[in-house]
């Protein structure tokens, strides 16, 4: 181990401590301070440039620490219950992560071939509205693509020996192609997209399902409930755009954004503006008439702040930004400890 993982004796001190420790799990607060800790004793065993380049780092302290797991007794798997790859996501990817973004192109274009014309304040309330109601379906979102991609799994898996096992290995495919991206002229009144999407996957599967026998259904039926109850909550919770991600010198801690604190992030004319995801005191969606009171509000009012330059933060290394953060005034902390609770921000 002391050749894969060159960290002096740090890892004989968390080896000593993890045999200390009753039961075989591991809080996650300890699992981060000793997985910090290695990244420390390695980055004082190579000079920077070499640190910078040495790309095995992270996956040679998830390998050492994992081992450190078993010679202690402890369960590797308890220790790391999202699984190792999110692990090594949050420490050798952390560059990557957190940044999406996503043109209008389509929104454009569809409002030309329409001839609809949007003033300003009913575009925006659009898209504040949108992003409203897309955050209070993502749990139905992500059930939806779960759903389609474990039942289709474990229907291959349970006619893996069947004479028409190939039809079946190609079923995912073929949904794919007639997945709907959008409410069709078919939905029900009052039925969203999530619900509309379910129904016609549910409909493409009972109709593929014709020439499977029932004991064969059983079987599949109670695959598909064992996996739901064992996979669907946390592959809910660890996919939910409800969160931000906290970083460390080392890696990067995701934090959730209960759906009662989130806010629609807006920017306009360079300053940045927060509105709630919910009603007050309440989980229900923003009213429709009162983002579009808050817009025209935001629209009209006279600046009273010049705009904010934010421009350079994103151009950070992350393992660079809790020293830097220490040294902005009170003010602006407040106001990026407020940004995180915006998992959209819409550049308007």
């Amino acid at each position: 181990m002391a050749r894969v993982i060159p960290a002096g004796n740090i890892p004989a001190v968390i080896l000593s401590g993890l045999a200390r420790l009753p039961g075989r799990k591991l809080p996650p607060e300890h699992v981060q301070r000793d997985t910090n800790l290695l990244f420390e004793g390695l980055e004082k065993a190579f000079d920077t440039a070499v640190y910078g380049t040495f790309f095995a780092g992270p996956a040679a302290v998830l390998w050492g620490y994992q081992n450190l797991l078993r010679l202690a007794g402890k369960d590797p798997a308890d220790a790391f219950p999202e699984g190792t790859w999110q692990f090594y996501i949050n420490y050798a990817l952390r560059e990557d992560t957190a940044r999406h973004t996503i043109e209008t192109h389509g929104f454009d274009s569809m409002l030309q071939r329409y001839g609809i014309a949007l003033n300003q304040a009913d575009r925006m309330s659009a898209w504040v509205l949108t992003a409203i109601h897309m955050l209070h379906q993502y749990d139905d979102l992500l059930r939806n693509e779960w759903r389609e991609r474990v039942y289709l799994r474990e229907l291959r898996e349970v006619l893996r020996d069947e004479p028409h096992a190939e039809y079946f290995s190609r079923l995912y495919r073929q949904w794919e192609q007639k997945r709907p991206y959008s409410r069709r002229q078919d939905a029900k009144p009052r039925e969203t997209y999530p619900m509309y999407r379910q129904r016609q996957f549910d409909q493409f599967l009972e109709k593929a399902m014709r020439r499977v026998r029932n004991d064969t259904r059983r079987a599949w039926a109670q695959r598909a409930r064992a996996a739901r109850d064992r996979e669907l909550p946390n592959f809910q919770r660890q996919m939910t755009i409800l969160a931000y991600l906290e970083p460390g010198r080392y890696g990067d801690t995701r934090r959730t954004i209960p759906l009662t604190e989130a806010q629609i992030g807006v920017v306009y004319q360079g300053r940045y503006y927060l509105i709630p995801v919910c009603r007050p005191g309440s989980d229900k969606p923003t009213l429709v008439e009162t983002v579009r009171t808050q817009i025209a509000a935001l629209l009209a009012a006279e600046p009273t702040v010049p705009p904010a330059h934010l421009s350079a933060l994103p151009r950070l290394r992350r393992q660079d930004w809790v020293a830097l953060r220490a040294q902005f005034n009170e003010s602006l902390q407040q106001d990026l400890t407020a940004l995180r609770a915006a998992p959209i921000i819409l550049n308007l």
